[in-house]
């Protein structure tokens, strides 16, 4: 029996991906990424796998593939993001682990086609802070203005990675089905500090007091592990082509995905009855939850001339609120684990649709151009919580929109294909992450979240990928 092996391997880099809530962190594949991720009725290569499992059966070309996605400028600003002028804003540079997908196949005519994949789903990296330092009243014990000053710190670090097989059977010359199987690894490394003092100089001696001190530091380290399925349909007639996928809610796996939290509060004052409280929630080793939800991608595709023009339509439901770990596995011997206090790290989805558009057009036999357009809307929910009063371990909730263009060359074995991509996110109106611009004191020496931010992101991704033919 002679056996035709398609191995493809990816290789993403990025600078910053600024998307903690969002379904279409990547597109599978760098011809994905230039046509708006509308793939589901035309994926003609490892891509099937992730976007229709349905259309594996007609994929018949033996090759092997080389995909970079370099993220060569970001820029996050969110204005007022700490307080009255006081913005955030980063840009960094970090690399998204490598991807390899391969497709068996017995031999053209076979109905049977086999795939695998490991790919890169979601990933972020944040890095900001904050400092502020003026003379203003706060501590009302003590008479006139004190030094304020006080800094803030957020780093999260998410990465969720998919391992799945597939396999696609093509029941007639127009008809595909298929089922993809995947596990889903999800990490995320959170980090928040805030130190907040009230300074006074005693001018007599020169003498440097804190008189009032507030610190908060949390840290997150979440792993979890599940199961999610997609079932795959895929229908052809002459020039239209047809595509559903069905993706199935995530199974979590305990006893696999752990977390563990660690949450601090200390306050220093001078006066006796609010002097040297503490207060901590420590937890490892507790199972946690995460949620995907069931979805529905709808996509078709129409060949004319020599222009082909894809559409995609996906509509996730919503997970509604959760707790990220299983507070009921909770060892409270410890009379310093205070959670009544400090809370259980929440996330709350909503139902969100996507859709995506792209074109492809022959400009000669070896030449192709590539364009596209997609949503990305976020699926935090902000209506079912706060992070002023809720422990929500992330701070993105902005909708994003991409732009792509591009091109394509074949060669005597090879195909080239590059482009841009555009990422562009705004948003008014959202709460401030933190406030250290107006303390006050019966706030910790931290001011109360007001809704005056602007949000402005901008990405520009260059993609490359080469194709190989085997045959």
């Amino acid at each position: 029996m002679k056996l035709r092996l398609t191995f493809i391997f990816i290789i993403t880099g990025i600078l910053l991906q600024a998307q903690e809530n969002n379904y279409w962190n990547f597109h599978q594949g760098t011809i994905a990424s230039l046509t708006g991720g509308a793939a589901v009725a035309n994926a003609k290569n490892q891509a099937a796998a992730y976007y229709n499992p349905g259309l594996l059966p007609f994929v018949k070309n033996s090759s092997a593939s080389l995909n970079m996605q370099s993220f060569f400028f970001n820029s996050l600003l969110i204005e007022n993001g700490a307080g009255d002028n006081i913005d955030l804003e980063q840009a960094v540079v970090s690399i998204v682990p490598t991807s390899t997908y391969g497709v068996i196949k017995n031999n053209e005519e076979s109905k049977w086609t086999l795939s695998f994949g490991i790919i890169t789903q979601a990933y972020s990296d944040f890095g900001l802070g904050a400092y502020n330092e003026t003379q203003l009243d706060v501590v009302s014990g003590n008479p006139g203005a004190e030094t304020y000053v006080a800094n803030y710190n957020y780093n999260n670090k998410l990465k969720e990675n998919w391992l799945g097989l597939a396999t696609g059977y093509q029941v007639n010359d127009n008809f595909g089905v298929g089922l993809s199987t995947f596990v889903v690894a999800k990490s995320m490394d959170y980090i928040q500090s805030t130190n907040a003092s009230a300074i006074v100089v005693e001018e007599e001696n020169e003498f440097v007091r804190t008189i009032a001190n507030t610190s908060l530091n949390e840290n997150f380290a979440y792993r979890s592990v599940g199961l999610l399925f997609k079932l795959g349909l895929a229908y052809k007639i002459e020039k239209l082509s047809l595509g559903l996928t069905l993706s199935s809610p995530l199974i979590n796996v305990d006893f696999v995905g752990k977390g563990a939290i660690n949450r601090e509060l200390f306050i220093t004052s001078d006066n006796i009855s609010e002097s040297n409280i503490r207060q901590i929630a420590f937890q490892e080793k507790i199972n946690t939850v995460n949620k995907l939800p069931f979805a529905i991608d709808l996509g078709a595709t129409y060949r004319f001339d020599k222009t082909e023009v894809s559409a995609r339509v996906a509509h996730y439901a919503g997970a509604g609120k959760y707790e990220m770990l299983r507070k009921e596995e909770f060892d409270n011997s410890s009379i310093l684990n205070q959670f009544s206090d400090f809370g259980v790290p929440q996330t709350a989805t909503k139902a969100v649709t996507n859709f995506g558009i792209g074109l492809a057009r022959d400009l000669s036999l070896k030449t192709i151009v590539y364009c596209g357009f997609n949503t990305d809307k976020s699926s935090f929910d902000n209506t079912e919580l706060n992070r002023a009063t809720d422990f929500v371990p992330f701070i993105s909730q902005w909708d994003l929109i991409n732009f792509s263009a591009g091109f394509s060359h074949y060669l005597k074995h090879f195909q080239i294909i590059y482009g841009l991509s555009y990422v562009s996110g705004r948003s008014e109106g959202d709460s401030q992450i933190i406030n250290i611009s107006d303390p006050l004191e019966e706030n910790f020496l931290l001011g109360d979240l007001t809704n005056n931010t602007k949000t402005t992101l901008n990405q520009l991704n260059l993609n490359v990928g080469f194709v190989y033919y085997l045959r």
